[in-house]
């Protein structure tokens, strides 16, 4: 789950493809909470969340987070990962960082609200 993914719940909820997203994000939370869904987290993540500087919004994602069954760290394979993910696609260092750690991790699922949320269209492949 990416930053964008943890702000969502916290957007005006006027357009209804927010308030979808917003109830399928609330949904998986809670399933992590019960423990059915093993959430995932970076420093990377942790990292962005911190620089938010709205201190109550920054607040509300960090709650969201303490569900999180793992907090992933950066590493020298990592970044060659995410340099690899970056050249030629066009993602942002970040994106490419998320990326990296999620397959790394060996995530099943890496969660974006951002776009595009598909790596492939990127030319990213596992």
């Amino acid at each position: 789950m990416d930053v964008c993914v943890l702000n969502r719940p916290l957007d005006l909820q006027e357009q209804p493809r927010i308030r979808l997203e917003t109830e399928a994000i609330l949904s998986i939370l809670e399933d992590c909470e019960k423990g059915s869904i093993v959430l995932i987290v970076s420093d990377v993540v942790m990292a962005e969340i911190f620089a938010t500087r709205n201190t109550p919004r920054r607040d509300s994602i960090l709650e969201f987070t303490r569900v999180a069954r793992e907090i992933c760290s950066v590493n020298d394979s990592i970044r060659e990962i995410a340099a690899n993910f970056q050249k030629g696609s066009g993602l942002a260092a970040t994106d490419s960082l998320h990326l990296a750690m999620a397959q790394v991790a060996r995530v099943d699922v890496f969660l974006t609200t951002g776009r595009p949320a598909s790596a492939e269209g990127k030319g990213i492949k596992n």
